[in-house]
């Protein structure tokens, strides 16, 4: 049975739109696709790799490195991984097939008791202020005591639950969660009720290349990574990543895995932090000053694209004459 905190009644009080002047920006922690305030839900088969690829995500990251050629936002991030699966002994051979621990041991914090409840360890988390910007939640079937993981009552509850964590820890929720069987895709790829995956902020797939008549996998050093869902940045996310000796990085796909040219996310962002890089807080730029001080390295398509996220993201904006400047709002 899951359990739940008890509800304490709030004043209700309607606002007008011009009041959201007021709020902060969005925090994006790392690329478009994971911020601060929200909750994202990764979804795959068993034995894929979703967490030692959090474990690899989380080395990079309290380590101030880049992950898929991807920097973290910001520095001196801590993440706390709650891995119900996984024996200390498991941790450490996989820190070890990462080349050892990271540097910043003290900002990477760890439990895997599974006799422990989600709750008491968010509360143990603010007991101990241990402040993590990132939590990962590996599965989230351990993470609540769940009678039936279709039930989508129970799961609003949940999702309900780990957002408001969200917003009073000031930081990201990570749930790691089985695919169905139904060989469902896009947002609806998570096993079990549908409205988990439909409160959540952000969908993370993770799937195979495919299986050949044996039921083996095609490509066993290969998945497809994508984001069918993301309320705060939308880019189409796909991205083909090669695994080996639990390291990962952005691939090519195989031939006949994509229709038309491959643009992976990652490459789109890093245009993204060049025009960043190029606008000026005082002087504006117009679309094609911009290209030409980018080499013409993209096209005027991807620019705008880029441009139109960091409009999102409050750290460009327009002055009306189809010209773009920096803003200091963010560093």
């Amino acid at each position: 049975m899951t359990e739940e905190p008890k509800d304490i009644k709030k004043k209700i009080v309607i606002h007008t739109i011009d009041e959201v002047e007021n709020a902060p920006d969005l925090e994006p922690l790392w690329g478009n696709w994971i911020f601060r305030n929200s909750v994202i839900l990764q979804a795959g088969e068993p034995g894929i790799s979703k967490t030692t690829f959090n474990y690899a995500f989380t080395k990079a990251v309290v380590d101030d490195l880049p992950f898929l050629g991807v920097e973290p936002t910001e520095a001196d991030l801590c993440v706390f991984i709650i891995d119900f699966e996984s024996s200390e002994a498991l941790m450490k051979s996989r820190m070890r097939s990462m080349g050892g621990m990271p540097k910043n041991t003290h900002r990477f914090r760890y439990y895997n008791d599974p006799e422990n409840t989600i709750f008491d360890l968010i509360d143990a988390v603010k007991e101990q202020k241990v402040e993590p910007d990132i939590i990962i939640v590996d599965p989230i079937r351990y993470a609540f005591n769940m009678r039936d993981e279709n039930d989508n009552a129970e799961a609003s509850k949940q999702a309900k639950y780990l957002r408001q964590v969200a917003t009073d820890l000031h930081c990201a929720i990570i749930i790691v969660h089985h695919s169905a069987k139904n060989e469902a895709t896009g947002w609806k790829k998570a096993s079990g009720a549908s409205s988990r995956t439909a409160l959540a902020d952000i969908c993370m797939n993770f799937d195979g290349l495919g299986d050949n008549v044996k039921g083996e996998p095609i490509y066993p050093d290969m998945f497809k990574l994508t984001i069918p869902k993301n309320r705060m940045m939308d880019d189409h996310f796909k991205l083909f990543i090669r695994k080996e000796d639990k390291t990962f990085t952005v691939c090519d796909p195989p031939k006949g895995y994509t229709e038309g040219e491959y643009d992976p996310a990652t490459a789109r962002y890093t245009v993204q932090q060049m025009v960043k890089g190029i606008l000026n807080l005082h002087v504006a730029k117009s679309p094609v000053q911009i290209l030409a001080e980018l080499g013409n390295c993209c096209t005027r398509q991807a620019l705008y694209k880029a441009l139109g996220h960091l409009i999102s993201l409050g750290e460009a904006d327009h002055n009306g004459y189809g010209e773009y400047l920096r803003t200091n709002q963010h560093k």
